[in-house]
């Protein structure tokens, strides 16, 4: 499958583009929310792995924007926090058409797990 990741940490997005490919899918990547939108605009994904929290265009101003471009698109949304718990965020991510949330720090099965609420609970 493809997969858009969306994430300014260079460091989170190197490792979760790892565990995406280590479980065969394909990574196309932005490093904020309005690079993510230029990619959705210009190429196909199966599937969006994106932060909440990022400059220029953050995760709900991003979710908003895919969601309008691609209505069927399944999102992942993930935070390590920020400001406020990402239990805030993650739960205004899920309001705004996300379909499976992974807090920060997860691991490789957390993330599959995630994938999998996307696809009806089936591994992806």
């Amino acid at each position: 499958m493809r997969v858009l990741l969306v994430d300014d940490d260079a460091n989170a997005r190197r490792v979760t583009r790892k565990m995406l490919e280590r479980s065969g899918h394909e990574v196309a990547e932005g490093e904020n929310g309005l690079q993510g939108i230029t990619l959705l605009r210009t190429s196909t994904f199966d599937f969006v792995v994106t932060d909440m929290v990022m400059p220029v265009m953050n995760g709900v101003e991003f979710i908003k924007t895919a969601r309008r471009l691609a209505p069927t698109l399944k999102v992942v949304a993930m935070s390590g926090g920020g400001r406020t718990s990402s239990t805030d965020y993650l739960e205004t991510a899920r309001q705004h058409g996300a379909a499976a949330t992974l807090h920060k720090p997860f691991t490789l099965t957390d993330l599959t797990d995630s994938i999998g609420q996307c696809f009806g609970g089936k591994a992806a």
